[in-house]
């Protein structure tokens, strides 16, 4: 399976937002479209660390952060 593959599974089993993940990752909405349906093969090093961090939870919000904000 595909990075781009588990991450679209990773979305959508969680109810996470493509527009939410792509501010996430710095991506471009159009360009992480076009990645997490395959018409674009490879990302840049940057962007895929930063996809990592963000299947790793480091993008997660607890509930005291959300209501500090």
């Amino acid at each position: 399976m595909r990075l781009n593959e588990i991450v679209t599974r990773y979305l959508e089993a969680n109810g996470i937002s493509k527009k939410y993940f792509s501010e996430c990752i710095g991506c471009d909405l159009a360009v992480t479209y076009k990645w997490l349906n395959g018409e674009i093969k490879t990302l840049p090093a940057d962007k895929l660390k930063k996809i990592h961090s963000f299947l790793n939870g480091e993008y997660y919000k607890s509930i005291e952060s959300v209501m500090e904000d």
